[in-house]
């Protein structure tokens, strides 16, 4: 599935999601490479890519090393109005930093974004110490229709 080009840049959601909560591993014939870098690290996963054809993508990772499936988890959702984007690393939560736009772009079934700050969510969503600088490139090799039943969707009236 090709995918137009479509961007987001508006303050992200004050919504917390329950990744922390969601076990989930990629369809073999869906599992897509990616990566997020927060400061000086880079996180490597195996995305699922999901969309229901409107250029919105979300795409759910389990980290990855050398192949080898990691306790790392990410979530990725570049929806125009409503982007997102957090990594879970053991009991450590980094997310988009609420007081900062972010900008995330789905263009031929790549999803991309940079510049974005990242915080490690201790004082709330998306609030906390900085976490640094990052990016985040993931390769939609495959898209499953709609979204995971029950997954909650953020929007940007959450």
């Amino acid at each position: 599935m090709t995918k137009a080009s479509s961007s987001t840049s508006v303050a992200t959601s004050t919504s917390v999601r329950t990744i922390t909560e969601v076990e989930f591993v990629p369809a073999p014939e869906l599992a897509s490479p990616g990566s997020i870098t927060i400061g000086d690290r880079v996180f490597e996963f195996a995305f699922e890519c999901y969309s229901e054809g409107a250029g919105d993508v979300l795409a759910i990772g389990v980290g990855t090393d050398g192949g080898r499936a990691t306790a790392g988890r990410a979530i990725v959702q570049a929806f125009v109005g409503a982007p997102y984007v957090a990594v879970v690393e053991g009991d450590v939560v980094y997310e988009l930093a609420i007081d900062r736009p972010a900008e995330l772009f789905v263009q031929n079934s790549v999803v991309q974004a940079s510049a974005l700050r990242f915080v490690e969510s201790v004082d709330g969503p998306g609030q906390g110490p900085a976490a640094g600088l990052g990016s985040v490139m993931i390769e939609c090799e495959g898209f499953a229709f709609g979204y995971p039943d029950g997954f909650p969707i953020l929007s940007a009236d959450s």
